[in-house]
């Protein structure tokens, strides 16, 4: 079973310099008087440089705080980077005890992390039965990367038996979460007509839906869909200049 790190939540919205620094003093402000969110939220000001000097030392300092102050957002980043060494010396299983900590309190991705770890064996001995359990618990929350994974698993029996309809169906919903890879191979599934009926137009919204938050190799099967038009009107070729 080969699993992917969850994905970075930097939710922090892009100003200008003026207001990068304003903001970043209003949440020191915060910040300091043991508001979890404000901690949270400098800490991804410091891991970006945003209003402030880049230091993912200061940043695991901040998340250390909101972390204690119980917010799971921040129990899991923290121990990202526990796990990766970034910011903090490595030490897997402390970040395996926060990916727990914020598994418990029903953070879908600290969940899914869990398992990660679990079938790595960082932090934790190798348990790979015990790491299926916990993608099936994020994909029950509706995790798009859980869902994912689990159409890969029994797509191509990572560890379990082959299911290729039931692969297919965690692929479906992972897709409709909005997950890129999942709307990406679906969409190259109805191209194909591997396992599904050929259908252009759905293939060519799939890879407009992933396209649209940035996946490479979706951007470029956007591209071939318009100059071949399948599923959507034909571009005409520009004249060649001369």
């Amino acid at each position: 079973m080969n699993l992917e790190p969850s994905q970075k939540m930097n939710n922090v919205i892009k100003m200008s310099s003026y207001q990068d620094k304003h903001i970043a003093q209003l949440l020191q402000t915060h910040a300091n008087q043991e508001h979890a969110g404000s901690q949270y939220t400098l800490a991804q000001l410091y891991q970006l440089g945003q209003g402030v000097p880049r230091s993912p030392e200061l940043a695991a300092n901040w998340l250390e705080k909101a972390a204690k102050g119980g917010l799971a957002e921040a129990q899991l980043e923290l121990g990202e980077m526990y796990i990766e060494g970034k910011g903090v010396p490595i030490d897997q299983k402390r970040g395996f005890a926060l990916f727990e900590e914020a598994s418990n309190q029903g953070l879908p991705e600290a969940t899914y992390a869990l398992a990660v770890t679990y079938n790595m064996g960082k932090g934790v001995a190798v348990d790979k039965k015990k790491a299926l359990e916990l993608v099936h618990q994020a994909a029950d929350q509706g995790l798009g990367v859980a869902l994912y994974a689990l159409s890969e698993i029994y797509g191509q029996g990572l560890g379990v038996p082959v299911e290729e309809k039931r692969a297919l169906r965690f692929l479906r919903k992972s897709a409709k979460n909005g997950f890129p890879f999942a709307q990406y191979a679906l969409g190259s599934l109805y191209d194909r007509g591997e396992g599904v009926a050929v259908d252009e137009k759905k293939a060519f919204a799939l890879f407009r839906a992933a396209a649209e938050q940035g996946l490479p190799q979706a951007q470029c099967a956007l591209g071939v869909a318009y100059s071949e038009g399948k599923g959507v009107r034909k571009i005409a070729s520009l004249p060649a200049g001369g």
